[in-house]
């Protein structure tokens, strides 16, 4: 019974398809914040994100010909959820899947913890917001990638909520 099962384990095993994602370790720049992250897969088309790095907030207020800006400068902490959808489609037809290039939908966890530099008292506090968006990432080359996601978010930093819009542009090297 025991050289059956071995047979049988090796059969699957040799008609197992490769994993369409990896597992990645990167560093990100995009317009308002760097970070270092981790993309662990936990399933066939999804991944789990974490990443710690420092961010920027601002906002803008005023009218007529007065216009004021507040920014803080925070470290962030993200988890994000992510289910690339498009994967196996980009795989079937040829295109490129490396570093995990396709397109998704994502839950995003966004800590924004206390400020170490804050102009007006803007954003001197924590903030915690829940973002669900959609994105694409492509690999550029072998160790680069280029990432976009959109979607509104919900934030509040313990006093108010308030609901904004959210676009990420950036860039990353995967080690």
């Amino acid at each position: 019974m025991w050289l059956c099962l071995s047979f049988s384990l090796v059969g699957n095993a040799q008609n197992s398809k490769p994993p369409l994602l990896k597992n990645l370790w990167k560093a990100n720049y995009n317009l308002t914040n760097v970070n270092g992250e981790y993309e662990g897969v936990i399933g066939e088309k999804s991944t789990m994100r974490f990443s710690a790095g420092v961010g920027i907030s601002f906002r803008a207020y005023g009218g007529g010909n007065e216009l004021f800006f507040d920014y803080s400068i925070s470290p962030l902490l993200t988890t994000e959820y992510r289910n690339y959808y498009n994967i196996e489609k980009r795989s079937r037809i040829g295109k490129r899947i490396q570093n995990n290039s396709g397109n998704f939908l994502a839950l995003t966890l966004l800590g924004k913890l206390p400020a170490f530099y804050s102009k007006n008292e803007f954003g001197k506090e924590g903030a915690i917001a829940l973002i669900p968006n959609w994105g694409l990432q492509r690999g550029v080359g072998r160790k680069c990638n280029f990432q976009f996601q959109a979607g509104p978010g919900i934030v509040t930093d313990f006093k108010e909520i308030s609901i904004f819009p959210n676009v990420r542009i950036g860039v990353g090297y995967v080690f």
